[in-house]
């Protein structure tokens, strides 16, 4: 049986890799390895750190991965941002609403001022706690906002560069 961990001596060694299920069942793609990335701000703390490493296709994948709230070490990543791409622009209240029509209070536009969907922005600047013009005045309960950065690419399904760079070693039992 061959057991893959991460390396100890790595400073992210209790962070997780997720494996999709596409990367167990087919052979003929290569994959990125993305870190997963957090910020909370609160009026009196902020902090920063890794959720997970993910292995993904591409940006878009982490997008939908993120959207989907999913449940890291029984802490589930609570984020608006299934909602928000689902909002369309309304140029006669120069806002976006949701499915049912109803302003939904956020504004996102480019910097030449046009309107940029979320899931446009997202992927543009790889996770809210990227967005250097987030709102953070309305946040007395504090806010965690969500990210991320590719750390390699074209990782192979035999997941010999993880091994190689020390990521990931090899446990035969």
């Amino acid at each position: 049986m061959k057991i893959l961990l991460l390396n100890i001596s790595n400073p992210i060694s209790k962070v997780r890799i997720l494996l999709p299920s596409q990367v167990l069942t087919n052979k003929s793609f290569n994959m990125n390895l993305y870190k997963i990335e957090f910020s909370h701000s609160a009026p009196k703390d902020r902090k920063f750190g890794i959720v997970c490493l993910l292995l993904a296709k591409n940006n878009e994948d982490v997008f939908y991965w993120i959207a989907s709230e999913p449940i890291i070490n029984n802490i589930p990543l609570f984020n608006n941002w299934k909602d928000y791409s689902e909002a369309t622009y309304c140029k006669e209240t120069n806002s976006f609403v949701d499915k049912n029509g109803d302003d939904i209070g956020e504004f996102w536009f480019d910097n030449d001022i046009n309107p940029e969907y979320f899931k446009e922005r997202m992927l543009r600047l790889k996770g809210e706690m990227n967005d250097d013009d987030y709102d953070y005045s309305n946040v007395y309960y504090g806010v965690t906002l969500y990210g991320w950065s590719l750390i390699h690419e074209n990782i192979k399904n035999d997941y010999s560069e993880l091994k190689e760079a020390g990521i990931l070693f090899e446990i035969n039992s």
